[in-house]
């Protein structure tokens, strides 16, 4: 693979071809992006049901965000380094809710699998490997700054 991971130190390299390749993805998914997202949590509650009950019953402000984070991965898609502080505050934030690794790593599955059907005649192996390798970085950043153990359990009592 052409890039490079460093999870404790937070950085990451991709080149350009897989940076372009992101972006292009991203480029076909913008115009419909609230389509997309919507086709995203309705496959991840379909993968792990108790996943529901974290949300309030309308989407709009969570399939919001996660346009968001799209349009700035793609915009990152070549200095993703530059936003792993933001992806630890959200690691963290969303550990308060009871999201655990696990979930996260489920998260990255599922928003991969949605790529892929919903531009089943446009997403390439080279879309798919930036998109898996960035999301990976996005999985490793928000992971590590999720609390651990005891750590996890003083911060529910707080």
């Amino acid at each position: 693979m052409s890039f490079m991971v460093s999870i404790t130190r937070g950085t990451m390299a991709m080149d350009a071809d897989k940076a372009r390749a992101l972006k292009e993805g991203y480029d076909l998914v913008k115009p419909r992006v609230r389509a997309f997202v919507t086709l995203f949590y309705g496959r991840l509650f379909a993968a792990k049901p108790e996943l529901r009950v974290m949300f309030p019953a309308s989407l709009s402000f969570q399939k919001e965000h996660v346009a968001r984070a799209l349009a700035m991965i793609a915009t990152h898609a070549d200095t993703l380094h530059e936003i792993g502080p933001h992806l630890r505050e959200i690691g963290d934030r969303h550990s308060c809710y009871g999201v655990n690794s696990e979930d996260v790593t489920l998260f990255r599955r599922v928003l991969l699998d949605t790529f892929f059907l919903f531009l089943p005649a446009h997403w390439t192996t080279d879309m798919a490997e930036a998109w898996e390798e960035a999301l990976e970085f996005v999985e490793s950043q928000m992971i590590d700054a999720m609390p651990r153990g005891a750590d996890r359990a003083a911060r529910w009592a707080a």
